[in-house]
């Protein structure tokens, strides 16, 4: 109550925790004397609070739960996917006659500088088919049957577009011409691989896919 109750009039009671079993009639009376000056009745009712509030708070809760599970599932699962796409090599297809074709490998990667491209057939044989090191073209590194007939962008690094453009086609280039990027310390920072097929020619590997 107030401790101000008999100056001010205001005789009001305070119950703290409510409770279902504080449920009932309250009398405040005023004595004087052991005599009822004034009495006054108040009936309280102390409800119990409905579940379904909580209920569908935990529902909700739950139905978050899962749905951010179930996207984690559905993300990991297509980033699988993409990772085992971008394992797979890509088929290149030409037909016989064609004079030149582009081998494409671009990338977005942030690539430190001085790294060393290496474009290598590495099916059905290996052979260095092309070497980008120090920021040009190294034609020395380069098997002798691809001299003067491979091409690559002039600044790579700054285009991100390592794609090798191989001319004067032959049949017996069809194989797995792979892209390896290294960096000056010889680790190996990203790799592609290109199946390239010149319609005309057939040997076991591309039987096979």
């Amino acid at each position: 109550m107030r401790v101000d109750a008999l100056q001010t009039g205001d005789l009001s009671l305070t119950l703290k925790n409510p409770t279902v079993f504080d449920s009932g009639t309250y009398i405040c009376a005023a004595l004087k004397a052991g005599h009822a000056q004034r009495q006054t009745q108040v009936q309280l009712k102390v409800s119990v609070p409905p579940v379904w509030p909580k209920v569908l708070a935990a529902v909700l809760v739950t139905l978050i739960i899962l749905a951010a599970a179930l996207g984690l599932f559905v993300y990991c699962a297509y980033k699988r996917m993409k990772d085992r796409e971008a394992q797979q090599p890509e088929v290149v297809e030409v037909p016989q006659g064609e004079k030149s074709v582009v081998l494409p490998f671009k990338t977005t990667a942030d690539l430190p500088e001085n790294v060393t491209v290496e474009w290598t057939l590495t099916e059905p044989k290996h052979m260095k088919v092309h070497v980008y090191e120090s920021g040009n073209n190294q034609p020395v590194k380069q098997d002798q049957g691809y001299r003067g007939r491979t091409e690559m962008d002039e600044d790579p690094l700054r285009t991100g577009n390592f794609s090798l453009t191989l001319k004067d086609l032959h049949l017996t280039d069809s194989g797995v011409y792979t892209c390896t990027v290294y960096n000056k310390d010889g680790h190996k920072l990203l790799q592609k691989s290109v199946i390239l097929s010149v319609r005309g020619y057939h040997w076991w590997f591309f039987k096979g896919t």
